[in-house]
């Protein structure tokens, strides 16, 4: 979920060109960061607390203290229940990824996924949104607002809701909108929602990939809820 509530996430990799990359995609979509080189620099910063931290971006592989003994530290000096999201540029296998959520309860996710997924993974983690319950997709949306017809995009998507980007100007909250979409599977099939506007963001850019609003479905049938749920639960499973 693109966020109206920013935090602040410490950005650890042995890279400089994917902490610059990281840096730039967080803050585009509403956070601040701080940047770490390594897991010492991790370490470094939150021996006296976390203060000031609110989740972490760990690469698994990095030279010295990777990220495997930074989560082992954390669980050692009682921060096991900071947000971490860790990333990977080797092409790690599920194994891994069973392993890590097994012994640790963290996702790990590649640095090759779309910037929307890492930071829906990465949001999802800090707000605590159940993996299953909200999933990223990027689905071409035609939005319905009084007569006319626009185009935009879904970014992620709940029974409950989703993140709409692609508007031409910031919309009021509390406009409705009718929205038409097709959710893509082994059946693709095409939703029709009422929604309503919750929130924007602060800025409202086509350079931003991550400027948009938020918005809560306000009538879905049941048969299109279940559909919803189904891809949600399919998408957080094939990712996993």
């Amino acid at each position: 979920m693109i966020t109206r509530h920013p935090k602040n996430i410490l950005i650890a990799d042995d890279s400089a060109f994917f902490r610059e990359k990281m840096s730039d995609m967080l803050l585009d979509a509403g956070h601040t960061v701080e940047l770490a080189e390594d897991g010492d620099s991790v370490v470094e910063r939150l021996e006296n607390g976390q203060t000031g931290i609110d989740a972490l971006l760990l690469d698994l592989r990095m030279p010295q203290m990777n990220g495997f003994k930074v989560l082992e530290w954390l669980r050692e000096n009682d921060l096991a229940k900071l947000p971490t999201v860790c990333v990977s540029g080797i092409d790690d296998s599920r194994e891994t990824a069973r392993i890590i959520m097994a012994l640790w309860g963290k996702r790990l996710i590649p640095k090759s996924a779309p910037d929307a997924q890492l930071i829906s993974v990465l949001n999802n983690t800090i707000f605590g949104f159940p993996e299953k319950e909200r999933a990223f997709a990027e689905l071409p949306t035609q939005c319905m607002l009084g007569i006319n017809q626009l185009r935009a995009s879904i970014l992620n998507i709940s029974e409950e809701g989703a993140f709409l980007r692609g508007m031409p100007e910031r919309l009021k909250d509390g406009t409705s909108l009718r929205l038409k979409f097709m959710l893509i599977g082994k059946k693709p099939v095409t939703i029709f929602p009422s929604a309503e506007v919750q929130w924007s963001t602060d800025t409202m850019s086509p350079k931003n990939r991550f400027s948009g609003h938020g918005i809560k479905f306000k009538y879905l049938t049941p048969g299109e809820r279940n559909l919803i749920k189904d891809f949600t639960r399919n998408s957080s499973s094939t990712a996993a």
